[in-house]
């Protein structure tokens, strides 16, 4: 696989830092879906309200919502049996 786009890197970086961010709160693994989903639709209301608060606002609320995104698609890739990316064990696993 070729190397991600410099505007794909960094905003995986604004990503990874909300996750880590969020840490103590356990996860996604056990979440379910209709949850995950309402949870995307009011990062997404945040966003709407952050538009008018500058850079920084925009920016977090927009990594949340691919956050939340990206937990529903990792955990559908679970259910369904493709966790193949890397040959690491899921979290679960790892656990």
């Amino acid at each position: 696989m070729s190397e991600p786009r410099k505007e794909v890197q960094w905003f995986s970086e604004q990503m990874e830092a909300a996750l880590k961010a969020n840490d103590h709160k356990g996860g996604w693994y056990d979440c379910e879906e209709g949850w995950l989903l309402r949870r995307l639709s009011q990062e997404l209301q945040e966003l709407r309200q952050a538009r008018t608060k500058g850079r920084e606002a925009v920016i977090k609320e927009c990594a949340d919502i691919a956050n939340f995104a990206m937990m529903i698609a990792d955990n559908r890739e679970k259910q369904w049996g493709y966790d193949e990316r890397d040959k690491q064990p899921t979290p679960q696993e790892a656990r």
